[in-house]
């Protein structure tokens, strides 16, 4: 009788910490699905960011340029 009833507990135990287990291994894997998502979406938005500033940055580049070649028809 006594092992019944602990051979009962120990698959009750075992249930409970695989169910638990899964639950926290889910979560664990939700949360870090949610993290790489927004950092992705940070990068993304990160090098939207630095491709605008590199054209605006080529622009004033080549606009000096010209400024530049045409200071000795300013002369």
């Amino acid at each position: 009788m006594l092992a019944f009833v602990r051979s009962h507990l120990n698959v009750k135990l075992t249930v409970a910490l695989a169910l638990t287990l899964c639950l926290v291994l889910g979560g664990l894997a939700g949360v870090y699905i949610t993290v790489v998502n927004r950092l992705m979406a940070e990068q993304e938005a990160r090098a939207a960011l630095l491709r605008d500033m590199n054209d605006d940055l080529r622009g004033e580049v080549f606009g000096l340029q010209k400024k530049l070649i045409g200071i000795p028809d300013r002369l």
